[in-house]
């Protein structure tokens, strides 16, 4: 008998620590610790689209010379034709969004976040960073058995708990959760899709 209690105190551990545990915090990879600060050389052989604004300012997105759907490079320029901040892209073998990085024209870090997923390529956390690298907090998707994102708890690097990220509706799912990595900074316009050549068209002489 005082075995068989013995054993169900363990289980009854293991449940609590494992089973909801890692509901409220969550393990941050080594990979995504600290993120490089130094700055990748922009390879202006690649092939690219040009982006004009009215202002006379401009972005330059370069593509992947593996995959020229994703962006490999965005280079942003005032209306005097220098350097404003570059943007890096990273991507994993499946074509998910790793890591993004903003440098300004001195090449100093200025903001990055990062992303892991699963196996089945449903992302997991995004991670931010301070300009030196660091971590700054990470943020936990959690998923119901349907794929629906339900919560999205941000936790600083020690581990607290900032915000529950608790979702009152269902977020979108899986699917939907892939393309929200692209769409993150909301401050930056820049298309992360290549453009046909007419519609490249279009949009530099819209703006």
């Amino acid at each position: 008998m005082k075995k068989a209690i013995a054993l169900i105190l363990c289980l009854s551990t293991v449940f609590i620590f494992y089973g909801c545990g890692n509901k409220t915090k969550a393990i941050v990879s080594e990979d995504f610790s600290n993120i490089s600060v130094e700055i990748p050389t922009v390879n202006e052989e690649l092939e690219k689209n040009e982006y004009k604004s009215k202002d006379g300012s401009k972005s330059i997105n370069y593509y992947n010379e593996d995959n020229s759907s994703q962006i490999d490079t965005i280079v942003n320029y005032d209306n005097k034709g220098n350097v404003k901040t570059y943007r890096f892209f990273t991507y994993d073998e499946n074509g998910n969004n790793l890591s993004v990085r903003d440098f300004d024209a001195d090449n100093n870090l200025v903001s990055a976040y990062a992303y892991d997923y699963n196996d089945e390529g449903v992302r997991q956390h995004i991670y931010y960073y301070n300009a030196d690298g660091s971590l700054k907090y990470y943020e936990e998707d959690i998923y119901d058995s349907q794929g629906n994102l339900i919560a999205a708890p941000l936790i600083d690097a020690e581990g607290n708990t900032l915000a529950s990220g608790e979702r009152t509706t269902a977020a979108p799912t899986t699917e939907d959760n892939k393309d929200k990595a692209e769409k993150e900074d909301k401050s930056n316009k820049e298309t992360t899709a290549k453009p046909s050549g007419k519609s490249a068209e279009s949009t530099a002489k819209a703006s």
